[in-house]
């Protein structure tokens, strides 16, 4: 059970999740094919049904520029990879950053991997924030986008393992 402050970035997170899948075009689920284990679609990206501690439970298809995203799990930790179109990742960063800044989240300086990110508080409970962090990552030609939801202060080493497990995924993509 969440606590008080907990909730609702948790129920953003998933409202937001919602979205995403339910602006995808009918059939967009049939671009993905299972391989032993991992879930790639017609774009490239590739979705292991686990990556370390984390577990997925959940794809989407293309939408607008977005060609496909994965969705991963650990109990705390919700973290989202999506792949863009060529030329599309830098606009797509700046759109999330004004969309954040205009739902008025305050946008804060991340702690260890999260500097490297734009990190915005989503949440407060008494004792801890929940934060919202997302990196854009370049692998070759490809553009893509890791968003991650996490406790604030938390455990640092699993939001660490978490973004490090991801790109070293990524980067072993073909």
């Amino acid at each position: 059970m969440q606590r008080g402050g907990h909730l609702l970035p948790a129920v953003l997170f998933v409202a937001l999740l919602a979205l995403a899948a339910s602006l995808a075009p009918a059939g967009a689920v049939n671009g993905w094919r299972e391989d032993f284990g991992t879930l790639t679609h017609h774009s490239g990206l590739s979705c292991p049904d686990r990556i370390g501690a984390l577990e997925r439970f959940e794809v989407a298809g293309t939408t607008a520029t977005m060609l496909a995203s994965c969705t991963y799990r650990t109990d705390r930790i919700y973290l989202m990879v999506q792949i863009w179109e060529q030329g599309y990742l830098l606009r797509a960063t700046r759109d999330y950053r004004d969309r954040f800044t205009e739902t008025g989240f305050t946008q804060v300086t991340g702690a260890g991997v999260a500097r490297k990110g734009l990190t915005f508080v989503v949440g407060r409970s008494s004792d801890t924030q929940r934060r919202e962090t997302i990196w854009p990552v370049s692998v070759g030609r490809r553009g893509l986008v890791l968003w991650m939801n996490y406790a604030y202060p938390g455990d640092n080493k699993a939001v660490e393992a978490a973004y490090n497990d991801m790109v070293e995924t990524l980067r072993s993509m073909k």
